[in-house]
């Protein structure tokens, strides 16, 4: 069977990596309502592109490397706005977002790739970690305009 390039969750995924994007033209302009609308949508098409990509029975490599794309890209996105804000506790924050990757990284290789429980676990310690650092850049754009 041949794998769809296009379809309806790699579309979702590829609008959440333009997002990502407009994240960072948001905080750079110093728009806070730009920076958020921008991390909502790529919450959105993170939540629903894995949820379309299993309904509609559309998971593939494309779709795989996408979703892999995109959450490096906000990654490196946040990692760069926490040290463009420069404070000592944003430079904590971004501290704690590389040893939590480097732990990430530790038991991605750690385990072997095949191990179907241990790709749950992955994939759930991948949503926490992103969320966490969502919930922190959320948390520095909101404090920011106060």
């Amino acid at each position: 069977m041949v794998e769809r390039i296009i379809n309806i969750p790699n579309i979702i995924t590829s609008i959440g990596i333009l997002g990502v994007f407009v994240y960072a033209a948001g905080y750079l302009s110093g728009n806070a309502s730009l920076a958020l609308a921008a991390l909502i949508a790529v919450v959105a098409s993170d939540i629903f592109d894995e949820f379309l990509a299993r309904l509609l029975c559309q998971e593939t490599f494309i779709g795989l490397l996408l979703d892999k794309a995109r959450g490096v890209l906000l990654f490196l996105t946040i990692a760069g706005n926490l040290w463009w804000i420069g404070t000592p506790g944003t430079i904590f924050l971004l501290k704690i977002m590389v040893i939590l990757e480097i732990i990430w990284l530790a038991i991605t290789f750690a385990a072997p790739a095949s191990s179907i429980p241990h790709k749950r676990s992955d994939h759930l310690f991948s949503k926490i970690r992103q969320g966490a650092y969502l919930l922190v850049i959320v948390f520095v754009i909101i404090s920011r305009q106060l």
